[in-house]
């Protein structure tokens, strides 16, 4: 599930170290290999992997306590409800302002 992980990584990217967070998008966005992503960061294949699962660890732990994607995830489905049942387009364009688009 790594549209999940790049939605959370999105999300709490801030709240990992500046390498965590290089790794995870190299990873996730890039689809480069550990050994590649080693090369690039001069560090081993097995010190990629325990950064990869650490920051998912991170990620994980995050969501867990804050819950923001889950609540983008509901915010946006209500949205999309109040779409097809032509509802107070008003609020709808209110609540797609606090959604972000």
């Amino acid at each position: 599930m790594d549209n999940e992980k790049v939605i959370l990584l999105d999300i709490y990217e801030k709240l990992l170290t500046p390498v965590q967070a290089d790794v995870l998008r190299m990873r996730l966005d890039e689809d480069l290999s550990l050994g590649e992503i080693g090369e690039i960061c001069n560090i081993s294949r097995q010190g990629v992997l325990g950064t990869v699962k650490k920051a998912e660890e991170k990620l994980a732990f995050y969501e867990s306590a804050l819950q923001i994607a889950e609540k983008d995830r509901r915010l946006r489905e209500v949205i999309r409800l109040m779409e097809e049942n032509n509802e107070n387009a008003e609020y709808i364009r209110m609540l797609k302002e606090i959604a972000g688009g």
